[in-house]
């Protein structure tokens, strides 16, 4: 089995795959990784999100179920062992997964985005700022096959972000941008694995997200 729970859930909340995890160890004892998975999925909801409102800060989890789904059929047909569980601790009701990839483990990619080197950045009208993003996968099949940018944070992603070496576990994307009008914004990075390292297919995506805030003075 594999279990795939979402870190923004609010209908199966995130501590619950825990409670369960925990269940299945009772019983399979040292033996439980041998027949069971649990990975944690950041910025996801329990469905997918649908408007673009959504798509600002949240990502669809349905590419890393397909991706399980095949884990789970190499696994079962063929013996070959999945990625490993996620490394994630429980702290008041609350589920925490390192920063890093290789430390979390799973199979989602991780991404880490900067603007002008910080989280924040305050600039002029038309002054271009300076956006670096650091985008990791686990101890995975998968590899980086897409990064799109939303500049104006409206959940719509039209700019693709040049890649590096596509079969490299780090990333690096940089690219710079001017705003041509005054306001708050939280321009976004979003990134995809795939479980084959095929651009070319919409299925078996892991999705993730990193957001920062812009300042936009007149």
């Amino acid at each position: 089995m594999i279990v795939v729970e979402c870190m923004l859930d609010g209908d199966a909340l995130p501590w619950q795959a825990d409670w369960y995890r925990k269940k299945v160890e009772a019983v399979e004892g040292p033996h439980v990784d041998e027949k069971y998975r649990l990975w944690y999925v950041d910025n996801a909801n329990h469905t997918d999100p649908t408007t673009e409102t959504q798509q600002t800060h949240a990502v669809a989890y349905s590419g890393s179920v397909q991706y399980a789904l095949r884990e789970l059929s190499a696994w079962v047909e063929q013996g070959i062992a999945p990625p490993p569980t996620s490394e994630y601790r429980v702290q008041d009701g609350q589920v925490h997964v390192p920063a890093s990839a290789a430390e979390r483990k799973g199979i989602q990619p991780v991404v880490h985005l900067k603007v002008n080197g910080g989280e924040r950045a305050e600039v002029a009208v038309g002054k271009a700022v300076t956006f670096t993003a650091q985008i990791a996968v686990p101890p995975a099949p998968g590899r980086v096959v897409s990064a799109k940018w939303d500049f104006e944070g409206v959940g719509m992603y039209p700019d693709a972000a040049e890649l590096g070496d596509p079969t490299s576990e780090t990333v690096h994307v940089t690219t710079t941008h001017a705003f041509s009008k005054p306001g708050t914004y939280f321009p976004t990075l979003r990134v995809a694995s795939q479980r084959e390292s095929n651009p070319g297919t919409p299925f078996a995506r892991s999705l993730n997200i990193s957001r920062v805030r812009v300042v936009v003075n007149e």
